[in-house]
């Protein structure tokens, strides 16, 4: 392709030399550079990618070829109007190769940055002050009177170099590319000295062609051979070099200094200057714009973690001590945790899995103190909570974070020993609070060491898993729910304990109720109902073998009383019934009703409360009722869906369908 080109150029120097017409060099001209073109375009078809692209490329070499070959025939001809309209024509050639520029440089570069393409437009109006500041007030003068067509030619070498500003920032933002940029560079520079050579030929008014001529076509044919060259692969984008603002800057600056002392003599030059001040300034104001941005991100990433996108410590020793310093507030508390069971888990299933795990907790624990606190994560397994509680007590809600953080997985448990501290009351500084909650965290975590009690519950779990699937979800779902209940209704931390394994086993006794019975697809009968009524004292029995589980037994046999004394199996009434039990009795009723049973369909959530509230003060404590409604309304349960099983309390703090139980729970409502 290059050598077919420098054949061209050769043939046309040629006949310029050997002395043949003018009308002949414009002739040969035109057909040389309608090669070039048909050449530009059989290349755009071998990329398909680029195949809109190249064409655009092409015309704008044909339609600049027809300009100047109209130019130099009607000097041929000795004048006619054709000289003037075919300069003032090729002045469009400008737009339309910077739009097919802009394609390419899209297709093969990307969205240019805003600072590299002011780096590029910066550098070309420098360029242009020189041009202009040094040639264009002698030429003017001279061409002063030549007419309109020789000051429009003034015009060609200046809209060139605008031209070239275009690949000037692509270069500014991804570097110099080899191959089909480095032709299509040094065709425009071939076609800038072309503009050139026929400027200095107007000065001159010698006759058409020349030097210009051969620059024009060897443009031609090197923008052609770029068409066939290879496209070199994408680079990483690259920051444009400092030093290219920061010498135009100083070039325009000094440019629009000599220009202004002499602005009527060189009123472009000093357009010119401006500008790319101008241009300049634009560029260091995108700067500091940028460094502003990256700034703010980098604070910003240096106080959030980047696995589980909680603040991290340096966010919360920044915000505890802006808590302790503040004057005249509420009461607050600093509650840290740390994970018991992940180490055994992130090393069976991977660093993987241990992540995800991380971010499940993570959101698990940002969801349970919404409204109420921050969660952070410490590092490692660490998380912590700043409460900020003006309507809930600390303790509350510091509990709930650490239910929250316990999830059973593929055969691990997976739970949270923490400590709280109660600020500016216990700890006046960041450090000291933290040193303190540290040592409260590692003192729970020797009393949650996996004893007797924990190994009693997860054997009856898997048992009752063993048996139905279905109960063991059931009794996951009752369990949370009352958990959440007993934090509203205050209870210190071991009772909430024991209300939690208590609806978690208060079906423990359903394991020696026969199949036929639990799994009967339609009401009981009287036989059958007085055999399910025995369960709870089976219940009582088997936990009163585990004497880590004895105190729980109260809880499991009287889970099935009412209110008002019509329960079963001892006929408590009122306060007579453990707190525990009223809880449990209200969680099991409302999972209960929201369940698919075979004879009657699941109620909805809003119609489950209503039958609460009517049962209130006669099947239910009215207290516990107003505790589980409010809990259920503000954590903005699905009311108004019906499920299709058992209500679980997820990470999203929703109630999500269980799988049905049948003949699992008591009446509730009176008969």
């Amino acid at each position: 392709m290059v050598a077919v080109g420098v054949l061209a150029t050769a043939a046309l120097i040629a006949l310029q030399v050997g002395g043949a017409t003018p009308a002949a060099v414009q002739a040969a001209f035109g057909v040389l550079v309608t090669l070039a073109v048909a050449v530009t375009f059989a290349g755009a078809r071998a990329r398909a990618a680029e195949r809109a692209i190249w064409p655009i490329v092409g015309a704008t070499l044909a339609f600049n070829a027809l300009c100047e070959v109209g130019a130099g025939w009607s000097q041929i001809v000795g004048g006619g109007p054709w000289g003037a309209i075919s300069v003032a024509a090729g002045v469009m050639v400008v737009p339309l190769a910077i739009a097919s520029l802009l394609l390419l440089l899209r297709e093969r570069v990307g969205r240019l940055r805003a600072v590299a393409s002011l780096d590029g437009l910066t550098l070309a109006l420098v360029v242009q002050t020189l041009i202009a500041l040094a040639l264009l007030g002698p030429v003017e003068h001279a061409l002063a009177d030549r007419g309109f067509t020789a000051s429009i030619t003034l015009l060609y070498p200046l809209a060139d170099l605008l031209v070239v500003g275009v690949v000037g920032a692509a270069a500014a933002q991804h570097g110099w590319r080899p191959d089909s940029w480095s032709w299509l560079l040094l065709g425009l520079i071939a076609m800038t000295a072309g503009d050139a050579a026929q400027v200095g030929d107007v000065v001159r008014a010698t006759g058409p062609g020349g030097a210009a001529n051969v620059a024009w076509l060897a443009g031609s044919w090197l923008i052609a051979a770029g068409a066939w060259a290879r496209v070199p692969p994408k680079l990483a984008a690259v920051d444009p070099r400092n030093w290219v603002p920061i010498a135009s800057s100083v070039l325009a600056l000094a440019l629009l200094i000599v220009t202004a002392t002499r602005s009527a003599d060189h009123p472009l030059a000093l357009a010119l200057a401006a500008a790319a001040l101008a241009a300049v300034l634009a560029r260091f104001a995108l700067t500091l714009r940028a460094n502003a941005r990256m700034l703010r991100d980098a604070r910003r990433e240096a106080m959030t973690d980047a696995l589980t996108g909680l603040p991290n410590r340096r966010r919360l020793t920044l915000d505890l001590e802006a808590r302790i310093t503040r004057r005249g507030g509420t009461t607050c508390g600093l509650a840290l945790y740390d994970l018991n069971g992940f180490k055994d888990y992130n090393d069976t299933y991977g660093h993987a899995a241990g992540d995800a795990l991380l971010i499940t907790l993570s959101e698990k624990l940002q969801a349970a103190v919404d409204g109420r606190g921050v969660a952070y994560r410490m590092g490692g397994d660490e998380f912590c909570v700043l409460v900020e509680c003006a309507n809930e007590e600390p303790a509350a809600v510091a509990s709930r974070a650490a239910f929250a953080l316990d999830l059973g997985t593929q055969g691990f448990e997976v739970n949270a020993a923490h400590g709280l501290v109660l600020l500016p009351s216990e700890a006046d500084n960041a450090s000291d609070a933290l040193r303190l909650a540290d040592m409260r965290m590692y003192e729970d975590k020797e009393r949650r060491r996996m004893g007797p009690r924990r190994q009693a519950t997860r054997a009856l779990m898997q048992a009752l898993a063993e048996r139905d699937a279905g109960l063991h979800e059931h009794l996951e779902g009752v369990q949370m729910l009352a958990t959440e209940v007993a934090l509203r209704l205050g209870l210190d931390p071991a009772e909430v304990e024991r209300v939690r394994l208590g609806a978690l086993l208060h079906d423990v006794g359903k394991i020696a109720i026969p199949d036929s019975i639990l799994h009967k697809p339609g009401p009981l009968s009287e036989a059958e109902w007085t055999l399910m009524h025995r369960h709870t004292l089976i219940g009582q029995r088997i936990l009163e073998r585990a004497p880590a589980l004895a105190d729980v037994a109260e809880l499991v046999r009287s889970s099935h009383e009412r209110f008002d004394g019509g329960g079963y199996p001892d006929g408590l009434a009122g306060a007579a019934i453990p707190i525990g039990a009223r809880i449990i009795a209200v969680c099991d009723a409302y999972d209960a009703m929201v369940s698919t049973r075979s004879y009657r369909a699941a109620l909805r959530g809003e119609d489950a409360l209503a039958e609460l509230r009517r049962c209130a003060g006669v099947q239910f404590d009215a207290g516990v009722v107003e505790r589980f409604v409010a809990a259920v309304r503000e954590r903005d349960y699905p009311a108004d869906t019906e499920s299709t099983g058992g209500s679980r309390v997820a990470a999203s703090n929703h109630v999500a369908p269980a799988s049905p139980v049948p003949n699992t729970s008591p009446e509730v409502a009176p008969k």
